[in-house]
This record gives structure tokens, C-alpha cells and sequence, in this order.
């Protein structure tokens, strides 16, 4: 597996495969809502604010991986639950982790 330098994406078996921040935004707030909290409330838990939050869970925001694995932790998932979509799986025909 290559991993192109300066880029957002990666190659996955000659494809490049585009990082879609609005599918782990989504992925975001089906976690929160399902565990019953507010954005307050995860916002509060992952140590960053509502608006940074409501703009990830909408797509306008590229959330660093320190900020992925505090909102990882403050769910209790893994973070791949979060970055790994089935959507983005199928389509580049990955195994779903």
C-alpha cells in the first residue's frame, strides 16, 4: 500500500482513494444521537468546542487525528467505526474493518 505525501488521500491497490470528511462527519453524529448526547455534551467530552464540532459533523471541517481519536474515545468506539464507513468500503472495494 502506498501512501502519496502531501495529500489527503491514499492508494489502496493502484486506486486512490479520497478521504469523504462529510461521510465521517455523518458517521459522528449517528454515533452521538444513538448514545443520547448532545453536541454540547461530546463537544465537552473531546475537549473542543460545539462549533467545531457541529462543523465536522456537517462536512465543513477536516478534523485532525488527535481530534478523531478524542471523539473515538469519548463515543467508546473505535476509531475505524468512525473513519470507515461501509459506503467508502464498498466502493473501493475494501474489507470492511
Amino acid at each position: 500500500m502506498q501512501i502519496l505525501e502531501d495529500s489527503p488521500d491514499v492508494a489502496y491497490e493502484g486506486k486512490t482513494m479520497e478521504i469523504n470528511y462529510s461521510e465521517i462527519g455523518k458517521s459522528i453524529r449517528e454515533h452521538r444521537i444513538r448514545q443520547g448526547f448532545t453536541q454540547e455534551q461530546l463537544s465537552e467530552y473531546a475537549d473542543i468546542s460545539p462549533g467545531y464540532l457541529s462543523k465536522i459533523e456537517n462536512g465543513f471541517s477536516k478534523p485532525s487525528l488527535e481530534t478523531l481519536l478524542a471523539l473515538s474515545f469519548s463515543l467508546g468506539i473505535p476509531i475505524n467505526e468512525i473513519v470507515y464507513s461501509e459506503s467508502n468500503m464498498k466502493e473501493y472495494s475494501m474489507p470492511y474493518i
